[in-house]
């Protein structure tokens, strides 16, 4: 593989992950609105809950 094959590969697999995020904020924000009207199981909403408890919205990061 030629290096200008590979910077080509990287950069598409970043603009890739890029648009994967943008989808995934806009999914969120769909969800946020849907959480009490919406038919979603305890088991989800549990788990979303424990996630969240690992966000310092203070500091806008994650705990490991």
């Amino acid at each position: 593989m030629k290096w200008e094959e590979m910077n080509e590969a990287v950069q598409e697999a970043k603009a890739t992950i890029n648009q994967a995020d943008r989808f995934l904020n806009h999914m969120a924000n769909m969800l946020r609105r849907k959480l009490r009207s919406g038919n979603i199981g305890a088991y989800n909403l549990r788990e979303f809950k424990k996630e969240l408890k690992n966000y310092n919205i203070a500091t806008g990061e994650w705990k490991d």
